[in-house]
């Protein structure tokens, strides 16, 4: 090292030389220089060669050179610490995450496993942990630690594809988490519990055909769990329609439903599977008596209005009996529907009441228009300003009325009830009154109205005294003018 470091040392002190004696100098430096590294790199490699390497415990590795002891003893040392590392040791569990998420069949493949996931060895492990529920985290924690070493992509794969099989139920806040939904940052947090129970494909089969009666259709065994409780909240939502208060039946018992909302997972198919027979009929029968609860319920709805307005009429409180009949022996969803017959009842006593009550507002009017015709005040007017003074008060001729059927009565109380038209007809006297006033204002402006004594006559004499009284009035009355009499 010496020799070859002086030699070195001298070579750069005097550089190249232009002399030939400066030149063979050099030369024979260089080669001094030349030799001296070589017998230094040798002493080097004898040293290093020479070097023993032993693993802890005292065995000594016995190999050529020192990269070879060095190498075979980390590997060796690894093996002793994480001695189940070889088992998860591939690349291609991203792979298996994307198949298992996907519900592809024999998921584990890419990493050279086509038994049953649950028995491959790094799924063994992970059900090992979760037999009492535990974390994404805590699992991987487990796994990541001597003797396993395992990385974190093959520990998540195991979980999904575990979740996917039905191997585990998968909770993320309290809420059931399919395999499709599950990533490495959700995958943190969920709760993996294993499952106690297992399901057979023809026993998923069978949950699927009673899923298929609401509607709900699986495409891979990591659906069935999540659509199970989707379809048991649906046909227990069905359930609580069936019945209600009066005049409504109880609704169907739906206690069997939630049992079994509060199971997860394979547990939960596996108890579908034994109770098939009864979810069967509920998703069977429920959907039709839940819609025939509410069709029925409507009309009750629309019978109880239209009885309102018949409820004072003659032959109400026969009716009103049929009516609490249905409402207290709750028999509004029974085979033979009650409420037409009722309803028929309700709608005739209307009918006639409707049809009395415009006729009568009809003949009042039209006795009231001729009254005015007749007048030698209203015959002065030309007929714009006519039409102009009944529009002002409000008098119109009453329209036509539809009660043909109970839909188009129920139309025409909606419009305006039996009370209502009743007051229409009895304001016509008092609207062609005031008619006849503007009338008179038009065409004899000083005219005053008169209003002349309103009584009862029974006899003959009661007759002629008002007359008396009359035209004794009246008489005192014209002397102050032109009087219009009302």
């Amino acid at each position: 090292i010496v020799n070859s470091e002086a030699a070195n040392s001298t070579l750069e002190t005097y550089g190249p030389q232009s002399e030939a004696e400066g030149q063979e100098a050099m030369r024979a430096m260089t080669s001094l220089r030349d030799s001296a590294i070589a017998n230094r790199d040798r002493l080097i490699r004898d040293i290093v060669g020479g070097t023993k390497v032993w693993l802890g415990g005292g065995t000594e590795q016995l190999h050529t050179t020192l990269a070879e002891k060095l190498k075979v003893a980390a590997e060796a040392a690894v093996a002793r610490q994480f001695k189940d590392f070889s088992v998860a040791d591939k690349a291609s569990w991203d792979v298996v995450m994307k198949r298992a998420k996907e519900g592809t069949d024999k998921p584990m493949e890419p990493v050279g496993h086509t038994g049953a996931v649950e028995t491959h060895a790094v799924c063994v492990e992970v059900l090992g942990r979760t037999a009492t529920g535990a974390t994404g985290s805590d699992v991987r924690s487990q796994l990541q630690d001597p003797p396993y070493g395992w990385p974190k992509d093959a520990i998540d794969a195991a979980l999904v594809v575990l979740v996917g099989a039905g191997h585990l139920s998968a909770k993320l806040n309290g809420a059931p988490i399919a395999a499709a939904q599950l990533d490495q940052n959700k995958i943190t947090k969920t709760i993996f519990t294993r499952e106690t129970k297992t399901i057979s494909m023809s026993d998923r089969l069978k949950v699927r055909g009673t899923l298929a009666k609401l509607g709900l259709k699986p495409k891979s065994n990591d659906e069935d769990g999540p659509l199970a409780a989707d379809f048991l909240k649906k046909l227990a939502e069905i359930g609580r329609r069936t019945g209600g208060e009066e005049p409504l039946p109880a609704a169907q018992s739906v206690v069997f439903i939630e049992d079994l909302q509060r199971l997860t997972g394979v547990e939960m198919l596996a108890e579908m599977v034994a109770k098939k027979a009864d979810i069967d009929a509920a998703a069977d029968t429920w959907p039709k008596l839940a819609d025939l609860a509410s069709t029925r319920l409507a009309a009750w709805d629309e019978l109880q209005k239209l009885f309102d307005h018949a409820k004072h009429e003659p032959g109400a409180a026969a009716i009103n009996a049929d009516i609490e009949a249905v409402r207290t022996g709750r028999l509004l969803l029974d085979t033979t529907d009650r409420l037409p017959p009722i309803r028929s009842k309700v709608a005739d006593i209307l009918r006639k009441r409707l049809k009395e009550t415009h006729e009568d507002h009809r003949q009042t009017f039209d006795r009231e228009v001729k009254q005015l015709a007749a007048s030698s005040v209203w015959s002065q007017l030309p007929s714009d300003k006519q039409t102009a003074i009944l529009a002002e008060v409000g008098l119109r001729e009453p329209g036509t009325i539809d009660v043909s059927t109970d839909t188009a009565i129920a139309a025409a109380l909606a419009e305006r009830s039996i009370d209502a038209r009743r007051n229409a007809a009895l304001a016509v006297p008092t609207l062609a009154g005031q008619a006849l006033r503007k009338a008179a204002a038009a065409v004899e402006p000083t005219a005053r109205s008169i209003a002349i004594e309103k009584t009862t006559l029974r006899t003959d004499t009661d007759v002629r005294e008002w007359a008396k009284r009359a035209e004794s009035q009246l008489l005192e009355e014209v002397k102050k003018g032109p009087v219009l009499v009302s």
